[in-house]
């Protein structure tokens, strides 16, 4: 049984490897299109909006994941999700969603 697990999971390791990763698209370089600041001390669901410090797109659902790094000193540990909206390359605005 353990000899079946083991190839199982050395298969399903290749598979990542040759398949998933394999897909994955280069990027080549990153071009700075705008800045956005965020009002100072922006209340959101009971939370003090700032000290972000990381951001990730996700496609799908067309939503940005922002990360807080106040290190818990307004709120706790926390990341908003939010809606940015473009107009000529450059930031119109941006919409929490959630947090």
């Amino acid at each position: 049984m353990q000899s079946i697990c083991k190839k199982i999971v050395a298969a399903f390791i290749f598979y990542l490897f040759t398949f998933h990763f394999a897909t994955a698209q280069k990027i080549s370089k990153l071009n700075f299109l705008s800045e956005y600041t965020v009002p100072h001390n922006l209340q959101f669901k009971g939370t003090t909006v700032g000290g972000l410090s990381g951001i990730d797109y996700d496609a799908k659902n067309n939503l940005y994941y922002i990360i807080s790094d106040d290190r818990s000193a307004i709120n706790a540990a926390r990341y908003y999700t939010a809606k940015i909206f473009f107009s000529n390359n450059k930031i119109d605005s941006v919409v929490f969603v959630d947090v």
